[in-house]
């Protein structure tokens, strides 16, 4: 008896050790945990952690969702992902770790406190837009997912995540702001995943109010080849995919109709129609004449201002009835390098150097060693001012050194 009743006591213990059996092991009991001790369990991440953190937030009330996001919880959680989704090329482990993380910031978000706390930071956006740097297609799905609610929830939203998608253009040193959506896109066969994709894109490009800002957008989409990728995704049998290609095909179709009867029907992506449009409205203004100098013309040559005059007319004096004729001065003659002041006189040559002057620059004594002489233009070549007008002062020009001489050893 005495054995079987410590066989009673161990298992009773062990029991109470183990805790009630209807619970789930995967999840931490927070269901009336306060969010300082939230906080302390985020601390260290763990995926039993983040499981019981995602179901006390999902049942949070206000008033405690507050509490969470003043004690620094969301700052926590976007540090950890971003800390996950640097790692690379991701274990299991990590990846359903990260996942499980992400889960969390959903449930912050789905909350009225929550979202207009992110929407209050822009930094949060940030660091949620670097958690696309990973390699679980799971995690940027629910990281798309948030971004698109963002678009549509209110325009501040909208403009925090086109914020966002420029800071990981700069991070991640991509050409594109739409870089990374089109990349995920074209090179995708999950077809669950291209779904949520192109509800990102139909979410940006409705987000604004301005049919002109929506033009825009889904122009950069469409430079990005996004038309060519909706070609080949027609083919694939998807009620959600479908839903979204529809949804993208009347939208534009109806921006273009706006677009027409607000440009009296100039079609702007047309660059032929925005050219005649502009061409005639401006060709009545002052300056068609120069308008249509601009433009070739079939009927004959150049118009006449664009023609170069070949001859420059001389000016004449007009003569007065008994008046004596105005004397002119002749021009005076300048050498090349003349200069308008007189230069003093130079000292006397030595005999050497007079004996010297008759020779012919061959015949002159040269040293190895010396200097080359400097190239002098001929006088002839110099430019002589026209008779009958005053000539224009020439400044010398500058005289090339001679080179330096070396010295022997």
């Amino acid at each position: 008896m005495s054995v079987k009743e410590g066989a009673q006591r161990k298992w009773a213990a062990l029991k109470e050790k183990l805790g009630p059996q209807d619970s789930d092991p995967t999840e931490a009991n927070l269901e009336s945990a306060e969010p300082e001790l939230c906080i302390r369990l985020l601390q260290v991440p763990s995926v039993v952690n983040y499981s019981g953190l995602r179901k006390r937030l999902e049942g949070s009330d206000g008033g405690w969702m507050v509490q969470f996001l003043e004690q620094s919880g969301l700052d926590l959680l976007l540090e950890a992902l971003a800390r996950l989704s640097g790692r690379g090329v991701a274990r299991i482990a990590d990846a359903l770790l990260q996942l499980t993380c992400v889960s969390c910031v959903r449930a912050v978000m789905n909350s009225q406190e929550g979202i207009q706390y992110i929407l209050s930071n822009q930094a949060y956006v940030r660091q949620l837009s670097l958690a696309l740097d990973t390699s679980n297609m799971m995690v940027k799905k629910q990281v798309f997912e948030l971004l698109a609610a963002l678009c549509i929830y209110s325009p501040e939203g909208h403009a925090l995540t086109l914020d966002a998608l420029d800071h990981y253009k700069t991070v991640c040193g991509q050409q594109y702001r739409f870089s990374v959506i089109m990349s995920e896109l074209s090179d995708s066969d999950n077809v669950p995943y291209v779904a949520t994709l192109l509800s990102v894109v139909n979410a940006i490009i409705l987000g604004p109010e301005d049919v002109r800002a929506r033009a825009q957008l889904r122009s950069e989409f469409i430079g990005l080849q996004l038309l060519d990728v909706l070609t080949r995704l027609r083919d694939l049998e998807d009620g959600d995919l479908l839903i979204q290609l529809e949804a993208f095909r009347e939208a534009r179709a109806e921006d273009e109709e706006e677009l027409l009867r607000a440009f009296g029907g100039i079609d702007i992506n047309s660059h032929q129609e925005v050219f005649s449009a502009l061409f005639h409205k401006a060709r009545s203004a002052p300056w068609r004449r120069w308008l249509n100098a601009s433009c070739p013309s079939r009927a004959g040559p150049t118009p006449a201002p664009w023609t170069r005059p070949t001859r420059a007319p001389r000016p004449t004096l007009a003569k007065a009835k008994g008046a004596a004729p105005r004397k002119t001065l002749a021009p005076r003659r300048q050498t090349w390098g003349a200069s308008s002041q007189r230069r003093p006189s130079a000292a006397l040559p030595s005999p050497a150097s007079r004996a010297s002057v008759g020779r012919h620059r061959s015949q002159q004594p040269r040293s190895r060693w010396s200097a080359p002489r400097p190239h002098r233009r001929p006088r002839s070549l110099a430019p002589q001012p026209r008779p009958g007008r005053r000539p224009l002062p020439h400044l010398p020009l500058p005289r090339r050194r001679p080179r330096p001489r070396p010295c022997r050893v």
